[in-house]
């Protein structure tokens, strides 16, 4: 597989998600976007925001990443990029709310606004972990096609299946060094994938 103009091979330890992202490569961000708007919206959905208003502050997360990723530093211990999206993502949810409150009473009467008031408050509290199995999922969709079946399949089986590498290298007639070292490929690609920015 190759890469576009200007771009460096998704493989380059040196020019990692991060580094492309601040390039404004238009590759990197079209792959940050559909590793990390499910999970936004997870996050989003979870405080009881839906539809159009969901829709809304996704993009508002998106666009204050787009305008502030040069300010993202891993200065501090823990300090990870999912972190760093989580607190823009509750920050947009925090001005959303506040937007909604400050609206104007709809005309109408108040019974509308009496069942309104009975909706609980989101909750804006929720975990850093959340949604990382799925983004792991994607990215693995990703990546998909740079590898061969038979590593591919290795991998699949000793990580996701849990089989013993001796059984896999049996089942598809390859070594379990072979074995070993697709499973590494793999991982290690999945980390370049999502990894760089974590």
């Amino acid at each position: 597989m190759t890469a576009g103009p200007g771009v460096q091979p998704s493989g380059s330890v040196s020019f990692s998600t991060l580094e492309r992202l601040r390039c404004r490569d238009a590759l990197a961000w079209s792959r940050f976007a559909a590793l990390f708007a499910p999970l936004v919206f997870h996050w989003v959905l979870k405080t009881g925001v839906h539809g159009e208003d969901a829709k809304d502050v996704v993009q508002e997360v998106f666009r204050a990443v787009v305008t502030r990723i040069d300010d993202f530093r891993r200065d501090q211990p823990n300090s990870t990029f999912r972190g760093w999206l989580f607190t823009i993502t509750r920050n947009k949810l925090l001005a959303h709310r506040h937007h909604v409150q400050c609206q104007p009473q709809a005309a109408g009467g108040s019974t509308a606004r009496a069942v309104l008031e009975q909706v609980a408050e989101p909750d804006l509290e929720f975990t850093d972990a959340e949604g990382l199995g799925p983004l792991c999922a994607r990215a693995l969709t990703l990546i998909r096609n740079e590898f061969s079946e038979a590593s591919w399949q290795a991998f699949w089986r000793m990580v996701v299946d849990q089989q013993a590498p001796a059984d896999v290298a049996r089942e598809l007639q390859i070594s379990v060094n072979s074995a070993y070292l697709a499973k590494s490929r793999i991982l290690r690609r999945l980390r370049q994938e999502i990894g760089s920015l974590d």
